[in-house]
């Protein structure tokens, strides 16, 4: 399929993304980096093409990597307003990995205020766990977002732990699903956030 001479340049630089977005779904890093290579060689110009690099290299666990292809979508000035908060969201997180806290606060703040539905929630949790890490109080959703605890999606719940109106049981209690691949993933997200609170609190 790539190498079918009736695709055009673009449109193989977008069939290299989406298979690199999919070896990377399927734990193969090193071949989903080599596809989005070849996709920013082919069309280096689009946004997508360099956040899903992005989102890959954070992956693979090249933070500084992700961030100069962040840095360069944002550069372009072409992203519409979901992809310039996706590359906020994933600048902050490669700045959180690479313990850069008070740095990749503003990013996830601007998600906050400006992204939507349960992206606002994620982001203010990364944002408010970043805060607690630099000895910082954290936002408080309804007061400075006007978020109600009613808000689809888990993250929320998290938000309200690191506030302190819940207690590790009780996301733990909030992170049961009927689905099970939807209740693993909040498990680990519950874990991973208790986790870092234990290391907070010492």
């Amino acid at each position: 399929h790539l190498a079918s001479t009736r695709l055009t340049t673009k449109q193989q630089a977008r069939a290299h993304m989406a298979r690199g977005a999919a070896l990377n779904l399927l734990g193969r890093p090193k071949d989903a980096v080599t596809d989005m290579a070849a996709a920013e060689r082919l069309n280096p110009q689009d946004v997508d093409i360099l956040s899903e690099y992005a989102e890959v290299l954070w992956g693979s666990g090249d933070f500084q990597g992700a961030l100069k292809k962040i840095d360069t979508a944002r550069a372009l000035g072409q992203a519409s307003s979901a992809v310039e908060m996706d590359l906020l969201n994933r600048q902050g997180m490669n700045l959180f990995s690479l313990r850069r806290f008070k740095e990749a606060m503003p990013a996830f703040l601007e998600v906050a205020k400006n992204g939507t539905g349960e992206q606002k929630w994620f982001s203010l949790a990364w944002h408010n766990l970043a805060s607690r890490i630099d000895g910082q109080a954290p936002l408080d959703p309804a007061e400075q977002f006007g978020l109600r605890a009613d808000d689809q999606g888990f993250s929320h719940q998290v938000v309200r732990y690191l506030s302190g109106k819940l207690s590790e049981s009780e996301l733990l209690e909030r992170a049961k699903s009927d689905d099970r691949s939807v209740a693993i993933s909040r498990k680990c997200e519950a874990d991973f956030f208790i986790a870092m609170q234990a290391l907070i609190d010492g």
